[in-house]
């Protein structure tokens, strides 16, 4: 039986695994060694850790500013195990387990990008910037890629969205997606809940670390919703287009256990901790 997550074939990663290449141009043949492979690894992670160029950087939302009218966020977290046997931990152990290895690869990512996801103030430039470190992270192997266009209804309800969401999650096992969808609940309660204007664009993030088969995967859903106000107080979405973006990576677990000395260095979390971090306003999110 295939994969539950495998719905897009292809991994991507490279020959970065320290064996030798060779590449013939014409009449010249040029022999990679190890060593400079090796080097190599050494200079992508330094390049994802550093900070973007100076002409990235835009002017950010003050934590003491207001909130700005019309647009807010709402993020959820979820971790699946199926009990499968892992590779090795090895100078990794102290972490505890793989799910922290991708825990702490996140939060980093947050970390580097300013991108907080227990607020619900929207930041364009922290949530752009999130996305982008996360896609380029030389820890992880896209293991596959999905977009869907919902067009909404006329007076349609938060479970129009919860449905877009359920058809996007509907080729990931059955606990992945119960997981997924029950971190889903609490992100469409938050935005149908928190005020931000008689009108609002509402962005969702929901990410879920999975343990299955053996590896270790980061499945990542994202959309933004067009909300009105409506009765008692509740938004309800317009009759708009919705884009549902996914996106599913695995951890290189060989290429952290090459790094493991500069993993170490980063501020961890354990997997637990995490979800319950990473969720906006979670008081609301479980009601």
């Amino acid at each position: 039986m295939a994969h539950p997550l495998q719905f897009i074939a292809g991994e991507g990663g490279g020959n970065d695994d320290g064996v030798s290449a060779v590449c013939c141009t014409g009449a010249t043949m040029t022999i990679s060694t190890t060593s400079d492979l090796v080097r190599g690894n050494r200079l992508k992670v330094s390049a994802w850790v550093g900070p973007y160029p100076e002409f990235f950087e835009l002017p950010r939302v003050r934590e003491d500013a207001a909130p700005p009218q019309g647009r807010d966020q709402a993020t959820g977290a979820a971790y699946v195990s199926d009990g499968q046997a892992l590779p090795s931990l090895g100078a990794l152990a102290p972490l505890g387990g793989w799910a922290s290895v991708a825990t702490l690869l996140l939060k980093k990512t947050q970390e580097m990008t300013g991108f907080d996801p227990v607020s619900t103030v929207y930041d364009v430039m922290a949530w752009s910037s999130y996305l982008r470190k996360l896609a380029s992270m030389p820890f992880l192997r896209v293991a596959g890629r999905n977009t869907r266009e919902r067009m909404l209804p006329l007076h349609a309800s938060m479970a129009a969205v919860r449905e877009a969401f359920e058809a996007m999650c509907a080729r990931f096992s059955v606990p992945t997606r119960d997981a997924i969808m029950a971190s889903v609940g609490g992100t469409l309660a938050l935005a149908e809940k928190n005020p931000a204007g008689m009108q609002k664009t509402n962005h969702q993030m929901v990410a879920a670390i999975v343990e299955e088969a053996g590896r270790v995967q980061i499945v990542q859903l994202w959309t933004s919703v067009s909300l009105a106000l409506g009765e008692e107080n509740l938004y309800r979405p317009l009759p708009r287009a919705m884009s549902l973006r996914c996106s599913v990576r695995t951890l290189d677990t060989l290429k952290c256990l090459r790094h493991a000395e500069t993993l170490r260095r980063w501020s961890a979390l354990p997997v637990e901790a995490w979800v319950k971090a990473v969720n906006s306003t979670p008081e609301l999110a479980r009601e």
